[in-house]
């Protein structure tokens, strides 16, 4: 663990009530990194901030967006403050996405509505997963789909073929999440990562912290 973070926590925790604390420690160990999203362009930002809100509420300590042709924009009214509690990683292109999803361990899979895909209810989770979303216009890219490991769909059952985008993030992940929260799989953030996302909580929560940090070193 790194004792620099560590120190950091220490001293900014001096300017944080004890009722925060206990709230961010509540917050942390319901946290996890075992599940992952990741948005490919998608454009409406309103949908794209309700996915963040989403993530943050379900206890996913990252979520991730693919900026190909749309920016990712935040619209404050719909997420509500959750984007300062969660890590966004953001990206140019597919490939960077996928090429560090992969070498931290995930298993890239794709929803789609291809033969090969496999119903939500039956995918399994012995594995940490990056689950990519789409427009709901086109769905993902080509090039998504050709390096995922697996494909995954929601069973639709009238005559609308397609979830509104920020519906099917929360179907998916709360799905994924409620199985793993009834596993004996070791799924939530080990020490050394709670300390990392603790540093963060406590730095949205005091103001001045750089100057505080600053004296550590002084």
């Amino acid at each position: 663990m790194d004792d620099d973070v560590l120190k950091r926590i220490s001293v900014l925790s001096k300017f944080i009530t004890d009722e925060k604390k206990a709230r961010i420690e509540k917050v942390l160990s319901f946290r996890t990194n075992y599940l992952t999203f990741v948005l490919e362009d998608i454009f409406q930002s309103q949908n794209a901030s309700a996915t963040i809100r989403t993530g943050e509420i379900l206890g996913l300590s990252d979520v991730h967006v693919i900026e190909k042709k749309n920016k990712h924009t935040l619209n404050p009214d719909v997420t509500l403050g959750s984007s300062q509690w969660i890590n966004l990683n953001k990206y140019k292109n597919a490939k960077f996405a996928i090429d560090r999803l992969k070498s931290d361990g995930y298993s890239i899979v794709a929803t789609s509505l291809n033969p090969k895909s496999i119903n939500l209810e039956n995918l399994t989770i012995n594995n940490k997963m990056a689950i990519f979303f789409g427009t709901e216009l086109t769905g993902l890219s080509a090039e998504v789909l050709g390096a995922a490991d697996l494909y995954v769909k929601i069973p639709m059952y009238g005559f609308t073929q397609s979830y509104n985008i920020s519906v099917a993030v929360a179907i998916v992940m709360y799905s994924l999440l409620i199985r793993l929260r009834k596993s004996s799989i070791d799924y939530l953030l080990n020490e050394a990562e709670k300390s990392n996302l603790r540093l963060k909580y406590y730095r949205q929560v005091v103001k001045n912290y750089q100057f505080i940090e600053n004296l550590i070193n002084s």
